[in-house]
């Protein structure tokens, strides 16, 4: 059995990432925003000694810390002391899926033993509240954050019929009463270790039983914390540590790759112990998935939450070596054309811009190590609070449904014209955004030069993320052609960043070479199937059945 230890919420933790804006004249435009999505965020409290409703403002509190990682819909369960129970989802925001009334019942229950929150961005089944979490089946009560990429088998397994679009976790969630084990835990462990995907869990069962675990590969993120309450401790369990930050909860440590963990009346106990090395996160968390304030544990052992970097500054880091693989390329470039006797220009930008607001610590990054000077001249409208949650099923829809504001600024003291700009984005998908921007910066007289934090994405994705065919991925289409890429967006120039450098910028010290840089992700615990085709989960094995499916 393991036990917590308590720690002082003072404990120091590294330093924010802050995102400053000029106030200057601002011209507004539409782009569209392309990036990709995965998200849903979890957020649960256990206590034995009870909640009460000043910790529940804080349920409420830490849930805005997961809310960029699901804007389509949310979920809370709770479970009372004395037995009594509440469930309510709805559509939209958390101030949309949580009225008032609902938030009140919350309240008037009491001391509370457990409360826990689903923010759903969907990647699979239509947006039915029979979709939205918690998934309700018989005992059990099922919130996750990922992707159960064998939906057709398990639907074939549960032998159940649907009058609407199931989502790959109901499906789930219908299978688990009929896994096979000799007490509820069993049945739970070997549910979670014999699942096909990317997901991280929250299942309770009855009204004082919790279970929290991440599938064995540790694809999507799941941090262990705890905080003293009115009544004794409360262990805290959230996708990103952002959410504890806001709570002022203490982060203990990363959930390992595979573990599971049970809350009850006896305590916290640890079933399945995982494996940290075994973890292959996705990339993608790293590069725009998790919020830029949250930490991440890049090693493959327990160390310390005080050293876990921030996603931002790990960003900003990227931005840097997009930076010094900029000047290498201008090296040799120089040394052809002296070479070859011919002009050599070297470039250099007038201007560093990051798309906001995740391209923006890419950005700060590179204009740093180039010595540019870098300006935050494209600005989101604030009025937009959402990032892109909407279907991806036909390209007019998904335009239509990930279109945003931006801000084209135009200080007193700046003109676009004949000007080299750099703008920093963390990927390049479809390459929607990049086409709008190019057309409005040549329309100002400006040249686009795109420089992307994330390598070329050329294979889809089937661990959750709306990537899903390879004709929608600009990169594939265009054969990785980074000249070809440009002219079809109307750019003077793209680059990528490399995957050695991308890994080696997040990893930092932690960083483990290899000789094959087809290799560079999985040596160092990431899934880079997008890049590289090798997924933690091959696609091969997405007929599985439930508990006969087994990774390589």
């Amino acid at each position: 059995m393991e036990r917590l230890s308590h720690a002082s919420p003072d404990t120091k933790r590294s330093k924010k990432f802050d995102l400053p804006f000029p106030s200057v004249r601002k011209t507004s435009i539409t782009v569209q925003d392309e990036r990709p999505q995965e998200e849903c965020g979890l957020l649960t409290f256990y206590s034995l000694s009870g909640i009460t409703k000043t910790e529940v403002e804080k349920l409420f509190a830490g849930a805005e810390g997961i809310q960029q990682r699901g804007q389509q819909g949310a979920g809370i369960t709770v479970h009372a002391m004395n037995g009594e129970s509440f469930i309510h989802r709805g559509h939209g925001l958390l101030d949309d899926a949580f009225p008032k009334t609902a938030r009140d019942q919350v309240m008037n229950l009491g001391t509370l033993r457990s409360a826990s929150v689903q923010t759903r961005y969907s990647t699979d089944g239509g947006f039915e509240k029979e979709n939205l979490h918690p998934i309700v089946v018989g005992e059990y009560e099922v919130m996750a954050n990922g992707n159960f990429s064998n939906k057709d088998a398990l639907r074939r397994q549960s032998g159940k019929t649907y009058d609407f679009d199931p989502s790959d976790t109901k499906v789930w969630s219908d299978v688990l009463p009929t896994i096979p084990g000799e007490t509820q835990d069993d049945k739970i462990v070997n549910a979670v270790h014999g699942s096909v995907g990317a997901a991280s869990l929250v299942i309770n069962v009855g009204d004082e039983t919790q279970y929290v675990a991440k599938d064995p590969k540790g694809v999507r993120p799941l941090v262990l914390g705890q905080m003293e309450g009115e009544l004794g401790t409360i262990y805290v369990v959230a996708s990103e540590t952002v959410a504890l930050e806001k709570i002022n909860a203490t982060v203990v440590r990363d959930i390992r790759p595979g573990e599971v963990i049970k809350f009850d009346s006896t305590g916290m106990t640890v079933l399945e112990k995982g494996d940290k090395s075994e973890e292959r996160m996705c990339s993608l968390e790293h590069a725009y998935l998790s919020d830029p304030d949250s930490q991440v544990n890049v090693t493959s052992n327990g160390a310390s939450p005080e050293t876990w970097p921030r996603h931002g500054e790990n960003r900003t880091e990227v931005g840097r070596q997009m930076a010094r693989e900029e000047k290498a390329r201008q090296r040799i470039a120089k040394k052809r054309a002296e070479k070859l006797g011919e002009p050599y220009k070297e470039f250099k930008p007038d201007i560093v811009v990051g798309m906001p607001s995740s391209g923006i610590p890419y950005g700060k990054g590179y204009a740093e190590e180039m010595g540019a000077v870098y300006r935050q001249l494209i600005e989101k409208d604030p009025e937009n609070k959402t990032r892109m949650f909407q279907a991806d099923e036909e390209k007019d829809q998904r335009r239509a449904g990930i279109r945003r504001k931006v801000d084209i600024l135009t200080p007193d003291d700046w003109a676009w014209e004949d000007k080299d700009v750099v703008i920093t984005e963390d990927t390049m998908v479809r390459g929607d955004a990049a086409y709008v921007l190019a057309e409005i910066l040549t329309e100002l007289g400006a040249r686009l030069h795109l420089r992307i934090g994330y390598p070329q994405i050329i294979n889809p994705c089937h661990l959750g993320v709306n990537m899903k065919t390879h004709d929608e991925l600009m990169a594939y289409r265009m054969n990785g052609d980074v000249t070809e890429i440009a002219k079809e967006i109307g750019a003077a120039s793209v680059e990528f960043v490399s995957s050695v450098g991308f890994v080696r910028a997040i990893q930092g010290d932690h960083f483990e070479e290899t000789s094959k840089p087809k290799d560079v992700f999985d040596i160092n615990r990431m899934c880079g199937g997008c890049v590289t085709k090798k997924y933690p989960y091959p696609p091969a094995i997405a007929n599985a059945s439930l508990l006969t499916a087994q990774a390589s």
